[in-house]
Order: structure tokens, then sequence, then C-alpha cells
């Protein structure tokens, strides 16, 4: 698996075009991996949720980061929370690692499940 991590010097610009004689701008941080842990991949439990509703290639979205976390980051913990918000309280979980995943993303829909609304947030938090 090729690694690739973002520059932490990269930015990314507010507007694409402007007139050559205009200031700068604003610029943002250019999200995307990171080469730097800040945390050891053992202490790591990651949890994946998909809430709001439907949209194209969120099991694809699921996979990349499963992936991401397990082959760049060495994480191996990492939880599918099922039935989107809901599913921290309810306790719905699947285990998701590299193998679970791989043919996901030729799937509609996503594996989690989604939600939208009538959670306790109170509940999720503690």
């Amino acid at each position: 698996v090729k690694q690739y991590f973002v520059n932490l010097d990269d930015t990314v610009t507010q507007k694409i075009v402007v007139h050559k004689s205009s200031p700068r701008g604003t610029h943002f941080r250019r999200a995307g991996p990171r080469q730097k842990d800040y945390f050891e991949p053992d202490e790591v439990h990651a949890c994946i949720v998909t809430c709001g509703g439907l949209c194209p290639g969120l099991n694809t979205v699921i996979r990349e980061i499963v992936c991401g976390l397990s082959h760049m980051y060495g994480v191996n913990k990492i939880l599918g929370i099922e039935g989107g918000y809901r599913g921290f309280y309810a306790r719905n979980t699947v285990a998701l690692t590299p193998k679970f995943v791989n043919d996901i993303h030729k799937r509609g829909g996503t594996i989690l499940g989604t939600s939208r609304g009538g959670h306790d947030t109170s509940k999720i938090v503690d």
C-alpha cells in the first residue's frame, strides 16, 4: 500500500480566481493524513458513524478510513457504530478491519446504517 501524507506547509486558497494585483487572500490548512503520530496506535480506539441520511460513496469513505487507519497508522481497534448517533448508546457496534471492508465499496447505502435526528446527545457524550 502506497502511503501518502499531506505536507504541513500546504494550504488551500479560499478564492480560486483572483486578479493578479489582488492581495494574497485567505488560505486554510490542507486536510489529509499527517505523517506525525500524536497517539500510539495501540492507544487509539476509533469509531466511525454515518448519520443524516444516505449519499453516494459512504461505503467507500468507510473503507478508506478503515484502511488508512490500519495500514498508514497501525490502528487495530476500529468500530463501526450502527444506526447513526443512537448506535453510540444502544451499543450497536461492529468491528471494522481491512478484510471486513474489502468489498463494501461495491454495495450501495452504508453498511453501518444511518438515521436522521432523534438522538440524545447527553447519552452519547456519557
